[in-house]
Order: C-alpha cells, then structure tokens, then sequence
C-alpha cells in the first residue's frame, strides 16, 4: 500500500537480505581479486552511494508518493550495480598497474575505459527503470524514480568517489593478500611462477572458436531453464505471501473463517449496461454463475462520460488461480 514519506521513514534501508548480498559480494569478491583493499573498494563505494541514493529517494517521494518498500528495493537494485560498477574500474586499474603503469595514469586509464562502460551501462539502467512511469500507475511511478535515483547516484559515485579512493591507495590496492600458488612457488623456487592463462581467458577462447555451438547450448539450457513458466499460474496476492505475525495476515484470516475463504479477494466487475433493465440483467446473470456467492448492489463510477456501473463479485473459493479460472470464464460468456 503506498504510503507516506512519514510511514516510510520507519521502513529500515537495508534487511538480513542486504546483509547477505554484502556478505557474499565480499566472500566472491576477495577470492577474485585475492586482496582485502581490493576486495573492500567495490564494496565500500556501492554502501556510500547507496546512502546518497537513499536520501535522494526520500527527498523525491515528497514530490512522488512512493510505497513502503521502495526504499528496501532501491537498496538491492543499488547494492548490485554500484558493486559491478565499481568492480569493473578496479579491475581494470589493477591491469594498468601491472603492466607498470603508476597509479595516477592507471586511474586515468581505467575511468577513460571501464569508466566510460559504466556510463553507459548506468544510464541504460535508469532509461529502463524509468519505463515503469509508462505502465501508468502511480505505485509504480514512485518505485522507479527511487531506483533510478538510487542508481544515478551510484554510477556518479563509481567515476567520481572510486577514484578519489584509488589515489590514496596507489599500489596499495594489493595490500593483505590472500595467499596464491604463485607466492608458494616464488617461495619455494626463488624464481618468477610459470605464466598460464586464467580460467576466463580459457573459456573466452573456447567461445571464439564455437561461436555457433555456444550459442545453441545457451539457448537450449535458457530454454530449459524457462520451462516451467509455461505452468506459471498467477493469482492476487493471498495470505501466505504476507508475515503470519501481521495484523493484515490475522485479518484476513478472521474475515475468511466467518464470511468464507472469497471473502477476502473479491473482484470488480464493470460493465456498459446504460439502462437499468440491463444492467440488472447483467446483475442477475452473474448472480447466477457457478461459483459465486454473492454480488453486491450495482454503483455508478464517477469518471466518464459515460458513467461505468460496477459491482464486487464474491466466489465461494479462495483466491487462487485453478478456483478463479473454473467460474471466470463462465462468467465472462453468460454476460457479454
């Protein structure tokens, strides 16, 4: 239910999902680059963007009414670009400093290369959040400016913020380092450990070299996976999706033991009946559908010309999609 910038003030930015996500980012993070300051700059640029995504969320929910859990969705859509944005400059700034670049030309080399992916990827981001304004309902409005803020915020801080970090660390970026077979070796041998290709390079070239093959296996394994969609039902929201613990859960509960399991999810019914014979015509026939309960008494909506009679239809099923699907399809065809 949307809510006010003063319910949601009360609504926690992050949850046990955000902690997760930081945690394994962190865990993935530091065996791919093998170094706590590495593997700590991604991180910490996406949580300090997040915060200023956040803010600027809440400021904008005064002129755009946002839901309550607009802030909790900001918070994951930004935790996830701004980590990847950041971790493609570091990268690339990594590269630079072993091909013995110093660290002010290998900061200008990876925002002037990975920097400019990141633009772009942003800002397709926030095209794509922003296409929820279209659908046309406020709700959704509100949840896409919020992302989008949320992730504007953490593009300008992966160009600006990362790389003030990464003059202050200069070669640093290497420190506390997860111990490799190429230190053991060094260790060992007194000598440089043999060159060899990485796992991704391997693959990356294996993909080049099968370009048809790779992509008929991706398909088939997309398609695959894609597979029980085709049994997808969906249905209004019901009891089991909300918290047991919620007064919205226990009242619906009480509401479907004393009036019926329909009770709690009735449908609108609207119809162009413009005499009052037909649109008690209407009435009647959907009175008489297999499955309903009961239908309350006709109102007129105010929006027109010309005004549209509607009715709430109670099923003597719970809302759910095998039950709706036996009486809504009858009730469609005894009615049009």
């Amino acid at each position: 239910m949307a809510g006010t910038q003063a319910e949601k003030a009360e609504t926690p930015a992050q949850g046990p999902g955000d902690s997760v996500g930081v945690l394994a980012a962190a865990v993935i993070l530091f065996i791919a680059f093998g170094s706590l300051v590495a593997m700590g700059l991604p991180i910490v640029t996406a949580l300090m963007a997040i915060l200023g995504g956040l803010a600027l969320t809440n400021l904008s929910g005064y002129l755009v009414p946002a839901p309550d859990f607009t802030v909790v969705f900001a918070a994951l859509i930004g935790l996830g670009v701004g980590i990847d944005y950041a971790l493609f400059i570091v990268t690339r700034y990594k590269d630079n400093l072993q091909n013995s670049d110093d660290p002010e030309s290998a900061t200008v080399n990876a925002i002037t290369t990975a920097g400019h992916a990141v633009l772009f990827a942003g800002t397709t981001v926030v095209i794509a959040m922003l296409g929820l304004v279209t659908v046309g309902q406020r709700l959704m409005t509100g949840v896409a400016v919020g992302a989008s803020a949320t992730v504007l915020v953490t593009m300008i801080a992966a160009v600006t913020l990362l790389p003030a970090f990464l003059g202050f660390i200069g070669h640093g970026i290497n420190s506390l380092r997860l111990p490799r077979r190429t230190s053991r070796w060094r260790a060992s041998t007194g000598g440089p450990a043999p060159t060899r290709r990485a796992a991704a390079e391997r693959w990356a070239c294996t993909v080049q070299r099968r370009p048809l093959v790779t992509v008929v296996l991706a398909c088939a394994v997309l398609l695959v996976l894609a597979a029980p969609t085709l049994s997808m039902r969906l249905s209004p929201a019901r009891r089991r999706v909300q918290p047991h613990d919620r007064s919205s859960c226990n009242s619906y509960t009480i509401l479907s033991e004393g009036f019926g399991p329909g009770y709690g999810a009735p449908l609108i019914f609207a119809t162009k009946a413009g005499s009052k014979d037909a649109l008690g015509a209407v009435v009647e026939a959907v009175s008489a559908t297999e499955g309903i309960a009961f239908v309350t008494t006709p109102q007129v909506g105010k929006d027109g010309p010309p005004p549209t009679p509607w009715v709430h239809v109670y099923s003597w099923t719970s809302p759910n999609p095998e039950a709706y699907c036996t009486w809504t399809w009858p009730l469609y065809a005894r009615t049009t």
